[in-house]
């Protein structure tokens, strides 16, 4: 490849294979920018990538793409020209239906986040989660056993190596062992949502918003709306805990409330809808999103691999009662092949 080139590779997109000619269902994208790894980028190589890329973009019928803040990160250009070459060469795309979308842009961005903003004017802080993305909520009690907690780690570090994004509050306890078990794999694939501003640093310092420094749960009435309907007694609660609250509606049907979870991975004693993740069951219950409570008496004694190929299995349809029967036979076919 040389600066300003651009090679296109087709995959397939449930596996992840480089397919056959002809046969790609997604295609990759690799634009140079630079001549040597150690020098930076030149935005006449970023400007003659984008060209061509917005031209097989068009030649071949994409209807959505992601680009990153190319040259502008170790490439050391301003982003304001990136910007100005990503809007001219796909600002017209997008004006004809092109779904098109930018990777880490924003002021508060650092890099930790996978934010993303249109090309062309709309909702701002739009997530850039390709079609198809299985969203979950990891959550669960502040007092959830050490064993559990190991146990969330493990699951979502196997449903992260699938790809699944992960949507938590950033709590001590279940919240922070879910995010963990993701930081492990891709620290990208996950939402978490925060209920006010300076709530419970992580123990890396690094306070996450949902929407940048405005906490998206507390100021949205909407979110509080749905919320209330699922607690007993919310005209007891005070601002902060109807926040706390409210964010569990982002957990379940995501930032825009339009794109649910397709289930919970927690832990309550015994399984029961109790405390505040008792109030997200209530809801997911209600939304149809199915429910993997680690506290449940059928999943107490499986391991982590069986409780994530549990959960893989609801992502894909199936009911919770039928996935866990079809693990147990699955597990008992492995154990005899064993003997």
């Amino acid at each position: 490849m040389k600066p300003g080139s651009v090679q296109l590779i087709g995959v397939t997109r449930a596996t992840g294979e480089r397919a056959p000619r002809g046969e790609a269902d997604l295609l990759v994208a690799n634009i140079a920018t630079k001549d040597h790894w150690r020098d930076p980028s030149q935005i006449e190589w970023v400007d003659r990538g984008l060209e061509k890329l917005a031209g097989a973009v068009e030649q071949r019928g994409v209807k959505s793409v992601a680009l990153p803040m190319l040259g502008a990160g170790l490439g050391k250009l301003p982003w304001k020209d990136v910007r100005e070459r990503i809007e001219t060469h796909f600002g017209p795309l997008a004006k004809k239906g092109v779904r098109v979308m930018v990777m880490g842009e924003g002021p508060e961005r650092d890099g930790r986040g996978a934010e993303a903003t249109p090309v062309e004017k709309g909702e701002q802080g739009e997530r850039a989660w390709p079609e198809g993305t299985v969203f979950y909520a990891g959550i669960g009690a502040r007092d959830t056993p050490e064993p559990v907690l190991k146990k969330m780690f493990k699951v979502a570090e196997i449903l992260a190596k699938k790809g699944y994004v992960m949507r938590s509050g950033a709590a001590d306890g279940a919240d922070s062992a879910f995010e963990a078990g993701v930081d492990k794999v891709d620290s990208s694939l996950k939402e978490i949502y925060l209920p006010f501003d300076g709530f419970e640093p992580l123990s890396n310092g690094n306070n996450r918003f949902a929407d940048g420094k405005t906490t998206f749960a507390e100021n949205s009435p909407r979110h509080h709306e749905i919320a209330s309907a699922y607690h007993p007694a919310w005209h007891k609660l005070g601002k902060g805990a109807r926040a706390m609250m409210a964010r569990n509606a982002s957990q379940m049907l995501g930032r825009d409330l339009k794109t649910p979870s397709s289930m919970i991975v927690c832990w309550t004693k015994n399984g029961e809808a109790v405390g505040g993740t008792g109030q997200s069951i209530r809801m997911a219950e209600d939304k149809g999103i199915q429910v993997v409570n680690l506290g449940d008496a059928r999943l107490k004694s499986l391991p982590a691999t069986s409780v994530a190929r549990i959960a893989i299995d609801v992502a894909e349809g199936k009911k919770i009662g039928q996935a866990i029967t079809g693990e147990r036979v699955r597990r008992k076919r492995e154990e005899e092949a064993t003997l």
